[in-house]
């Protein structure tokens, strides 16, 4: 307790309000007693704030005891009732809600922070529990000493320091004791009277040294991962593709360090509203290595196409049924409603047209609007036949879209045009004729697969 001074000043707190988070159990009560003594000399105006959940009987004679403390100490008082119900989550439930609150009231009282009493002990408690439950770095950093607006200026005293603090002071006594931190149904109760006691008798050493090289630990693994997820979000930055939209470079990411990858891929996975684990890292992982498919979430794929890794959304099996072609004559506009577009052959291109592709004359056989089918070939040019497998492939056109692009093709012969991406412009000498296309609207709103009058 002796560094409170020097962890508020390393926090960079002083010179202004601040709201201390007070329970009236031990912990608390040390950062208040504390923070009063230290706080002329950080030119700190300490203010102080009970969370009352009525969860236990005794918590409003608590808050009444807090109350009083922070009355005896000249500094003003804030009783917070944050009724919780009983039930499943109440720990966690309680635990949202009280920082909820404990906001609100920094920002009604303009506290430049909030102190919360998280102790050395409570680190090596959290870095325990995960990994435990199986954790990485990230995880292992355990408690942050700054977030936000919330400072943690005890992470650096253990439980035993805390009570002799109060001791000196004659405060040890009429302490509020939750139950919660007693009952055996908790893995951090579990954790703390009988994990901690063996890894501290295994060791053949002073629990309370146990307790600040684990805290130790966590802090260090906070700024190793301070450095990795700047080195991974700097990655994610550099390897975006401008399209498809949300794709990554794919050998870009192959290049990166595993622990820099890792990290880029679960940013990426976040920002596309996907939940994260180590599973779905390790599928995402051989994806890059294999360029398969893999699941990455309900009706979400990942795959690696044309150099870039992209999120897909697998096709309903009603999709998969191809329209049948449509005829296509001159100055007879085509609604091809499973493509959601409509294409004309004439004389001038459509007014709204967002592809047009200039013909210097009319192809030898009848030409139709379709989709894909197996052993289709497309012109390249100079007499050139190639697969138009092949040609989505060299065009990066995503796989998932490639049953559903629209074609313009020679009856029974080879495909002309892929609507919308080749060819993209062609100088046609002398163009006397126009295939263009445009979306299927209907007076201004989309058709649902009604064809538009035109």
């Amino acid at each position: 307790m002796r560094s409170l001074s020097a962890s508020y000043a390393q926090l960079g707190a002083s010179d202004g309000r601040m709201l201390l988070a007070v329970s009236g159990g031990p912990d608390s009560v040390a950062l208040l007693l504390g923070t009063a003594e230290v706080a002329a000399a950080l030119h700190l105006q300490p203010e102080v704030a009970c969370v009352d959940h009525g969860l236990r009987p005794e918590s409003q004679e608590e808050v009444r005891r807090v109350g009083a403390l922070a009355a005896g100490l000249g500094l003003p008082f804030h009783p917070l009732p944050v009724p919780i119900a009983h039930g499943p989550g109440a720990e966690a439930r309680a635990r949202e809600a009280r920082y909820e609150a404990l906001e609100r009231a920094r920002a009604g009282r303009r506290c430049r922070w909030i102190a919360t009493a998280h102790t050395a002990s409570d680190q090596a408690e959290t870095l325990l529990m995960r990994l435990l439950r199986g954790t990485s770095v990230k995880g292992a950093r355990g408690i942050h000493a700054a977030r936000g607006a919330v400072l943690r200026p005890m992470l650096g005293a253990t439980r035993g320091e805390v009570m002799a603090f109060l001791q000196e002071r004659g405060a040890d006594r009429g302490l509020a004791d939750d139950a919660m931190n007693r009952d055996p149904a908790f893995l951090r109760v579990r954790v703390r009277h009988e994990v901690l006691p063996a890894l501290a008798a295994a060791a053949q050493d002073d629990p309370a040294e146990v307790v600040r090289r684990l805290a130790r630990f966590a802090s260090f693994a906070a700024e190793d991962e301070a450095l990795l997820g700047g080195m991974a979000t700097d990655a994610l930055a550099r390897l975006q593709l401008p399209e498809p939209a949300g794709a990554l470079d794919a050998p870009g990411l192959r290049a990166l360090h595993p622990a820099v990858r890792r990290r880029a891929l679960s940013h990426w996975l976040r920002e596309a509203g996907l939940p994260v684990s180590a599973a779905k890292l390790e599928r995402l992982e051989w994806a890059l290595r294999s360029g398969r498919k893999v699941e990455v979430g309900k009706r979400r794929q990942a795959l690696v196409a044309g150099g870039a890794l992209r999120l897909t959304q697998p096709p309903r099996a009603a999709a998969q049924v191809p329209a049948p072609p449509a005829p296509l004559t001159p100055g007879n506009p085509v609604a091809y409603p499973a493509s959601g577009q409509v294409v004309v052959l004439d004389r001038a291109p459509m007014p709204d047209a967002l592809a047009v592709l200039p013909l210097s004359r009319l192809p030898d056989r009848p030409l139709e609007v379709r989709t894909r089918r197996p052993g289709d070939r497309v012109r390249a040019g100079g007499g050139r036949r190639r697969k138009l497998q092949d040609a989505l492939v060299d065009l990066k056109v995503p796989a998932e879209r490639r049953d559903g692009l629209l074609l313009v093709a020679e009856e029974g012969g080879d495909v002309v045009w892929i609507v919308g991406f080749w060819p993209r412009s062609v100088a046609a000498a002398c163009p006397e004729w126009y295939l263009s296309a445009r979306a299927l609207y209907n007076r201004g709103e989309p058709s649902k697969g009604r064809p538009c009058r035109l």
